[in-house]
């Protein structure tokens, strides 16, 4: 039954509750697949991008891939586009089939949480809640589904952990065994993904399991039993260490061979003053609000003015009442509802931390956050209230489905239009196809947001504008599109504050282009040969400059253009491939003197030799001389000095090249 307990028989018409989760599943799907199409940026195209270079590649992890953030991406948006993409051409919605895909398996997780580990039907306010209701994430929820995935794990990891770890009087042990293995295996995954897992999942768990012996159980053995503590402890030790130690040194052996970005986001400094950390606090009760949505300036009685007081309404409720009532109940509860609402309690807490005293006051950090405190809020809104008390179980349906039609009336009518929304997306594609370009740059967020729209049918590289010159910005795309193409037609589109800033410069950088036009508010220049070889990249230019190079993770920053390194740390380049012939090798900074350069090639070492030729604090050179081509190697920069040595540039010089 739906509901039980002293209603059930008469609780027939509750089911509606059920029809409306699964209407709003249906709203929300149909808003992805509609004006989903119309919003797809840059990031959203990634995962796109990421299964077409698998798929090109025939390698799961491609070698000429650029991560970004110190991320791998595995299970991940991009493994649901595989079916989207070999059964339609058209790429927008071949993205937003794939948001779909993954928005409905992790409400499949809810349901199973809900069903084997709550013993309930809850997830018919949870997955409301989270899908419809949270209005104010539905672009990471819904549309790029950049968040989604997590929401699967956290319904499924915890849970898979505290059964794994059950030896309770008449538990199954072949069951148990299976719960292990499931979660070593998902948890090895995640921390194969990145390092940030752990934080998110393994920390968390191991301190609520330990909490809940503490508190809970008080070890009821006591001192008498030390021994089965010690194997109770040690179990979840292995349970939680073993995943942690496979999955890392999974992660470190592929980024070995791999380029992975490393931005300040990867780095954990304290917040710049009390008075930032005040702000945060405030900004963060602010956000959590955010994440559920506000119309600003709606009519109190129009459907997004009822939409705020739902949001209001919803926020408070989920994460400031029913956690105290929550607690409140804590002696009544069973061992598994304790450990859950420990592990939210102590996931939450670090989240609290990260965003307020670590400088990651960011609204998106927080909804992992808000989708625990509504499983958590779910759970006991439908226990407590929903099974136990006739009146609050009929009022509460009711106003959920007021609710959630609300919700679902402002995804319809925010769909309005998308058909022509989506045709003005592809105009820039549409112009540049008719003119015979398959080739183009742009900044970032202008770039793979047009390939998409252009059907793959243009290929995208996304370049970044400095002050006083261009370089390409290699993040989540494969580096081939750098790659350069002779007596291939580029385009060139640049924002109005960009044309301003680089127009003297472009035709003697570029040459006279073909054709000058605007559009969509783009300035477009076509050139008849592929620009990338007047643009700085790789060793085409004979300069690696640091916006090129990749940074190992804490092992320094980048900073307008120049690149810092601390003891210890290393920086890469891209894979390039270098000729048979000799080579100067030259690096220009400061304190440098204690840098040193080395090529990273995994085919033959005998290939080549590497001699120092020079060396000061603000100047070091080698020689380099290759006696067969070196495919797919790197320039590594590795400092050993205590001083944090500045990069300004390497110089790849020819010197009597095919000799």
């Amino acid at each position: 039954m739906l509901f039980k307990g002293k209603f059930a028989k008469k609780n027939i018409w509750l089911y509606g509750l059920g029809l409306f989760t699964v209407l709003g599943l249906c709203f929300a799907s149909y808003s992805i697949l509609t004006y989903g199409q119309t919003v797809i940026h840059s990031d959203t195209a990634t995962a796109i991008l990421l299964w077409d270079a698998i798929r090109n590649h025939h390698d799961f992890f491609p070698d000429t891939w650029i991560y970004g953030n110190g991320d791998l991406w595995i299970l991940t948006i991009h493994l649901f586009c595989m079916i989207p993409m070999a059964i339609t051409k058209h790429m927008p919605l071949a993205r937003e089939m794939a948001s779909v895909l993954l928005m409905l398996t992790a409400a499949l997780g809810l349901v199973l949480q809900s069903r084997l580990f709550w013993k309930n039907h809850s997830w018919v306010l949870s997955v409301s809640m989270i899908f419809v209701c949270m209005m104010g994430s539905r672009g990471m929820l819904l549309y790029e589904a950049g968040y989604t995935a997590p929401i699967l794990w956290l319904s499924l990891c915890p849970m898979l952990f505290w059964k794994g770890m059950q030896e309770a009087p008449g538990s199954d042990p072949k069951a148990r065994r299976i719960y292990a293995i499931l979660f070593l295996i998902f948890m090895t995954i995640l921390m194969m993904a990145g390092i940030r897992h752990l934080v998110e999942y393994v920390v968390p768990m191991g301190i609520a399991y330990v909490l809940l012996g503490v508190i809970s159980w008080g070890w009821r053995e006591g001192v008498n039993d030390f021994s089965k503590i010690k194997a109770t402890l040690g179990r979840a030790l292995l349970l939680l260490g073993i995943p942690v130690l496979v999955g890392t040194l999974l992660y470190l052996g592929v980024c070995a061979s791999h380029i992975m970005i490393q931005t300040d986001k990867n780095s954990l400094a304290f917040s710049e003053s009390l008075e930032a950390i005040g702000i945060y606090i405030l900004q963060y009760i602010h956000d959590l609000y955010g994440c559920f949505g506000y119309h600003p300036a709606a009519r109190a009685l129009s459907v997004y003015g009822l939409c705020n007081v739902v949001q209001l309404v919803l926020g408070t409720l989920v994460c400031f009442v029913v956690p105290v009532l929550q607690a409140r109940r804590w002696k009544r509860e069973e061992d598994g509802v304790k450990f859950f609402t420990l592990y939210a309690l102590v996931h939450n807490g670090m989240i609290f931390l990260l965003f307020t005293f670590f400088d990651k006051a960011d609204s998106r950090y927080l909804i992992t956050s808000i989708v625990l405190s509504i499983m958590v809020s779910a759970r006991y809104i439908y226990v407590y209230w929903m099974e136990e008390n006739r009146f609050l179980q009929q009022s509460l349906t009711i106003l959920f489905m007021i609710a959630t039609g609300l919700e679902c009336a402002t995804l319809a009518l925010g769909a309005r239009g998308w058909e022509q929304q989506l045709a003005a997306k592809k105009v820039i594609s549409t112009e540049l196809e008719q003119r015979g370009i398959t080739k183009a740059y742009a900044s970032y967020w202008n770039a793979y947001n047009n390939e998409i729209y252009s059907d793959l049918k243009i290929s995208f590289a996304a370049l970044r504008f400095n002050d006083d010159e261009i370089f390409p910005h290699p993040w989540l795309v494969d580096q081939d599109v750098y790659l350069y193409e002779e007596g291939t037609p580029t385009a060139l589109l640049l924002t109005q504050e960009e044309y301003e800033k680089f127009a003297k410069v472009l035709p003697e950088q570029f040459g006279t282009p073909l054709e000058y036009v605007i559009i969509d508010d783009l300035h477009t220049l076509i050139y008849d040969h592929d620009i990338i070889k007047e643009i700085s990249c790789g060793i085409l230019d004979g300069r690696i400059s640091p916006c090129e190079m990749v940074i190992s993770p804490e092992g320094g920053a980048l900073e307008d253009g120049v690149l810092s390194l601390v003891e210890g740390g290393y920086s890469a380049s891209g894979i390039i491939t270098l000729e048979k012939g000799k080579y100067v090798l030259e690096i220009a900074g400061e304190s440098i003197d204690d840098c040193e350069l080395s090529i990273f090639y995994d085919g033959d070492q005998a290939s080549y030799t590497l001699t120092e030729c020079e060396r000061t604090d603000t100047f070091v050179s080698y020689e380099l001389s290759v006696k067969k081509e070196l495919k797919y190697c790197k320039i590594v920069l590795l400092n050993h000095g205590t001083d944090t040595a500045v990069i300004q540039y390497v110089k790849v010089n020819t010197r009597n090249n095919h000799e």
